[in-house]
């Protein structure tokens, strides 16, 4: 009977299994947490963000489009949900997308998972390390940490992640390893991270969480712009705002990025005319600015110009009210860089998804390797679509395999 191996029980590995099962051959998933699943669990900050409804070939970076569009097409978001359903994970989805299982707990979902790989025949062989990987007469030979588990396998899949959130067990330590059986890496960076950086003004609106507009400038080139939430912290930014532009910037940087953060973004004409028609007002600009974004704010950005936060309207000089107003559309801070692969919810680069076939993820170097999930060079936004991606990647590249032990 032929045996196939799946490295790593994340999102892709899982669902690689579940599909490969169904050729009738011995499954194997390899990981090494005492537990499937264990990255998974904090995903939506425990709420489990499963997919995005949105998720579509343009909402990712890659270096081959076409490839990440044929899988994405194998298994869309709507067919995943009808899978999920089927599993007993039922999920509702927010007016912008986002995707939730009903009972808003990752562990459910974690516990589901398994229960199906249970009832379809996969073995699990948790609490092993892969340390190695050679091919000899046309196997697969693993080297591991379970003595009890099998070693050779005629079909092998990696799907062990990246190096984003390291005491999860994802620590990039099979990098090398492709590398070394023909793959050609691309660096391997913190993505989806919080951005760091120093600036006195900012750091006194810790604590204060609200959507902005965030874009990264070299020089006069914008390089990335994003619309979401932020939330302001003593060491820099937090939140989808910066951490969806933050895979453009290396963990330590030399200062000649800018992150520009607008404030008021698409209601910079309506608080404007608000303001233009409340000028003789006795109110002050934190106030009459409260509609809009949080008194704080404005009161900070007040005191960086020289502005008096507690003076009435009418007692402020137009010219300094269209000043304020320009740094809260134009505030710029030099990122210092992120905090690394310990608090990215990602890493990007990896193994190029130009080495792999368009159809099955199967290596383009190594004759039955299959890879997927994080371990591809593909990264989407927060919001499920990176979750998304590992589904899809995992059912393609686990069904390519059941068809081909079969």
């Amino acid at each position: 009977m032929k045996e196939i191996a799946i490295v790593g029980a994340g999102p892709a590995g899982m669902m690689a299994a579940l599909e490969a099962v169904k050729s009738g051959v011995g499954v194997h998933l390899f990981d090494a947490n005492p537990k499937v699943g264990k990255k998974l669990m904090v995903t939506g900050s425990g709420k489990c963000n499963i997919t995005n409804l949105q998720a579509g070939p343009d909402s990712y970076d890659t270096d081959e489009p076409g490839i990440l569009a044929s899988i994405l097409a194998q298994q869309p978001p709507e067919q995943f949900r009808q899978k999920l359903a089927e599993m007993g994970i039922f999920t509702s989805a927010t007016s912008d997308g986002w995707v939730y299982p009903l009972s808003l707990a990752a562990g459910n979902v974690v516990q589901l998972f398994e229960a199906s790989l249970l009832k379809a025949g996969v073995t699990f062989h948790n609490a092993a390390q892969i340390t190695d990987i050679h091919k000899k007469n046309d196997n697969f030979i693993l080297t591991h940490t379970r003595h009890d588990a099998p070693s050779v396998f005629p079909l092998l899949c990696v799907s062990s992640g990246g190096k984003a959130m390291p005491d999860l067990g994802s620590d990039g330590k099979l990098f090398p390893v492709l590398a070394r059986i023909g793959h050609h890496l691309l660096p391997v960076e913190p993505a989806l991270a919080p951005v760091t950086f120093e600036d006195k003004t900012l750091r006194s609106l810790d604590g204060v969480r609200l959507d902005v507009e965030t874009s990264l400038w070299l020089g006069d080139k914008c390089l990335k712009r994003n619309l979401g939430n932020a939330i302001f912290t003593q060491w820099g930014m937090n939140g989808p705002a910066v951490m969806n532009l933050s895979h453009l910037l290396p963990t330590k940087v030399n200062g000649t990025i800018q992150l520009k953060i607008d404030f008021l973004h698409q209601y910079t004409p309506q608080a404007k005319a608000y303001l233009a028609a409340n000028q003789d007002s006795q109110e002050c600009l934190p106030v009459l600015l409260g509609g809009f974004l949080s008194q704080k704010i404005t009161a900070a950005l007040c005191k960086k110009i020289g502005m008096n936060p507690e003076a009435a309207l009418e007692q402020i000089k137009p010219d300094e009210v269209q000043k304020l107003l320009n740094l809260l559309c134009n505030y710029r801070v030099t990122p210092t860089g992120t905090r690394g692969f310990k608090y990215a919810q990602l890493s990007s680069g990896g193994v190029p998804l130009a080495e792999v076939h368009a159809e099955t993820l199967e290596s383009k170097m190594q004759n039955g390797l299959y890879l997927a999930g994080e371990v591809l060079n593909v990264m989407g936004p927060c919001g499920g679509y990176n979750l998304q991606w590992a589904f899809s990647s995992g059912y393609a590249a686990g069904r390519a395999m059941a068809k081909r032990a079969a």
